[in-house]
Formats: structure tokens, C-alpha cells, sequence
């Protein structure tokens, strides 16, 4: 990793706001790595690039962050699915199920 790419955790991480922000919204969940879930949801990102014509490194980098994005937020739902099944003991409730799948 490069100095770089960590100056803005540096800067979210030394902010005077963040203790406060922190206690607003209550604990805060860490989520481990999902490394097969991550390679699905950016070797797809990947894939769409290949594809781009005349594509600037400006735009892979926004996509590839966008893309991880993605793949951390599945994470922290297979996380919390997971948990929900452990406390719970049953799978957590569909919301909308598509008729044609049923």
C-alpha cells in the first residue's frame, strides 16, 4: 500500500468529529474479510473494464473503489445474515419474493 493511498484514512481517522459522530450512531460493527464474496464482486468489475474502449486510469480506480465498495457492503450483509441466524435460530424473513421464483 502506498502513503498515499492511506491519507485518507489518516484524515477520517484523525478528524475532531469522529468520537461524536461515533457516539451518535453507536457501536460500530467490524466485518471480516470475505475473500471469495470480494473476488467474485471485483473480478466482475474487472471484467467490465476489459471491455471499456480508450478507458483512463482515472476511471479504473473509480470504479475499482466503487466495486469495493460493493463488495464490502455484501460482506457486512452475509455477516449480519449470518448473525441473525445464530441469535435468532431461525433464517431471517424474506422481504419480496418474485413470483416467478417461487
Amino acid at each position: 500500500m502506498f502513503a498515499e493511498d492511506t491519507d485518507w484514512l489518516k484524515a477520517i481517522l484523525n478528524n475532531r468529529r469522529l468520537p461524536s459522530m461515533l457516539e451518535k450512531t453507536g457501536t460500530v460493527t467490524v466485518v471480516p474479510v470475505d475473500s471469495d464474496l470480494n473476488g467474485a464482486t471485483m473480478g466482475q468489475a474487472w471484467l467490465i473494464l476489459k471491455g471499456v474502449p480508450d478507458l483512463a486510469p482515472s476511471m479504473t480506480d473509480a470504479l475499482s473503489f466503487r466495486a469495493n465498495c460493493v463488495a464490502m457492503k455484501l460482506q457486512a450483509l452475509r455477516y449480519h445474515r449470518r448473525r441473525y441466524e445464530e441469535i435468532s435460530g431461525q433464517p431471517p424473513p424474506r422481504i419480496f419474493v418474485e413470483p416467478r421464483f417461487k
